[in-house]
């Protein structure tokens, strides 16, 4: 924002202050005055005092334009606005990247009009030589050949709430955070290949049983940790800051959810058994307050895993782990279980001739910021696009009945892991079925290879 010479001599002359025979301003005073539109004075003096309300929004300057100009301007932006949508761009940061580079002027919210093409041609928004002077022109409020970039990305990325210059409120939450994070709202319950989206609803949970002993809840959460080798510990571990092996209860249920919640190993606990959990391992703090005893917890549970107390009484024969173990298969009439063995088959041997790590595409499309965090589980569609990247196009018949066969969640999603058990032998590390510490099979590597440089006979007379 300029100043003409005539303004800066009244503001000077009304801050002057006499000192040492030259002209001193009174800065501090000048600042104050400037943000008493966003601070009280006083405040901390009388706390129960009302605010001032804040001074009205002042009008920002505007490009002139003509009424076609304005509708076409109009539909570019929707254009844009809907490629922003579909493909989830994060407008503002590529601009402004822009505008703090070395060789850019550094005004505020404004880029150059070459600028400003480069990063629509960066961000796939190709536009005409026509579009592209409309388009500066529209956002050129200062009439000064540059164009206010912050405008622009409000105008095309809805989403841009926080940067909007005239907006009432800056921060909207109803938005965003009512569903879920989510930039859009979700519309079912249930979608296929997602896990349920809360574990408290009885609809959701058909083949579960009712908890009502804490040994059957802790026996579940048990068989998890022993199948997925949860970390349990490494969940509560950062919220007890002062190491007093106790937590408050909502971070014990936060704690909990990310370790077995819905979204990850899809064993969350209702409302009655965190109570209960919540009950059973209490611990009284200093100040009276409640809080959950997280290391006793962790510990009952990790009992699946190892045997506690050994480094006392090291002759002690370990406790046998938890049973009931295993994946369940989804089971298929006669001719589509056949149907399906030939198809696995002929994966089976095609993979083993060109020496294919099955599980690789797989595992990446799981782990992908695009896909729905579920253990051992991807979409299907990114169990297409795995296939295809090894080679493998089967048929949409074929395709779906390998779909029903490896839904054992039931909720449209592929358990990738048990397919490359079936397709991959040397895939033993990924059984779920097989319990810690049991005989693992021969390893049928050799030296980092599926088959023996040289022939054992050979290797056997050499000897």
């Amino acid at each position: 924002m300029p100043f003409s010479q005539a303004e800066c001599e009244m503001l000077i002359s009304f801050y002057e202050v006499a000192k040492s025979g030259q002209r001193h301003v009174l800065w501090k005073r000048f600042t104050e005055d400037v943000s008493s539109i966003f601070v009280a004075k006083g405040l901390e003096k009388t706390p129960f005092g009302a605010t001032p309300p804040l001074v009205a929004n002042l009008p920002r300057g505007k490009a002139v334009m003509m009424a076609e100009e304005e509708r076409e301007a109009a539909k570019i932006l929707a254009r844009m606005r809907e490629h922003c949508r579909v493909r989830r761009v994060l407008v503002k940061p590529f601009f402004a990247d822009a505008e703090y580079n070395r060789r850019s002027m550094r005004m505020v919210d404004h880029i150059t009009k070459s600028q400003f093409g480069q990063v629509l041609s960066r961000l796939g928004l190709e536009t005409s030589n026509f579009e592209l002077e409309l388009l500066a022109k529209k956002y050129d409020d200062h009439g000064d050949a540059t164009v206010n970039y912050v405008a622009f990305a409000c105008a095309i990325d809805v989403e841009e709430q926080a940067s909007d210059r005239e907006a009432e409120s800056r921060f909207p939450t109803s938005d965003f955070l009512a569903s879920g994070n989510y930039k859009a709202p979700k519309v079912a319950t249930v979608q296929p290949g997602r896990p349920p989206l809360h574990g408290n609803t009885p609809s959701l949970l058909p083949n579960r049983p009712s908890v009502t002993a804490l040994g059957s809840l802790m026996l579940r959460l048990q068989e998890k940790l022993v199948q997925f080798k949860v970390p349990v510990m490494d969940f509560f571990t950062d919220y007890d800051k002062h190491k007093l092996g106790a937590i408050s209860r909502p971070q014990f249920r936060r704690g909990l959810n990310f370790a077995f919640g819905t979204s990850y190993i899809r064993e969350s606990c209702t409302a009655d058994e965190l109570a209960m959990l919540e009950e059973v391992y209490a611990r009284e703090m200093l100040d009276g307050e409640k809080f959950v005893d997280w290391k006793a917890f962790c510990d009952d549970l990790n009992a699946a895993v190892y045997t506690p107390g050994l480094e006392y009484t090291p002759l002690t024969v370990p406790a046998p782990l938890v049973p009931g173990l295993g994946v369940t298969r989804v089971a298929l009439s006669e001719a589509e279980e056949e149907r399906v063995q030939q198809l696995l088959s002929q994966m089976r041997e095609r993979f083993r001739i060109r020496a294919v790590y099955v599980k690789a595409p797989f595992h990446d499309f799981a782990l992908s910021n695009n896909s729905p965090i579920m253990v051992d589980h991807c979409p299907r569609q990114q169990i297409v696009q795995a296939l295809s990247r090894l080679g493998i196009e089967p048929q949409a018949a074929d395709l779906e009945l390998l779909f029903r066969k490896y839904d054992d969640a039931k909720e449209g999603s592929v358990n990738y892991v048990a397919f490359s058990t079936d397709v991959d032998p040397t895939e033993t590390f990924s059984d779920r079925n097989r319990l810690p510490h049991s005989p693992v099979p021969h390893n049928p590597f050799h030296g980092g290879f599926r088959q023996p440089k040289v022939d054992e006979a050979l290797l056997k007379s050499m000897m």
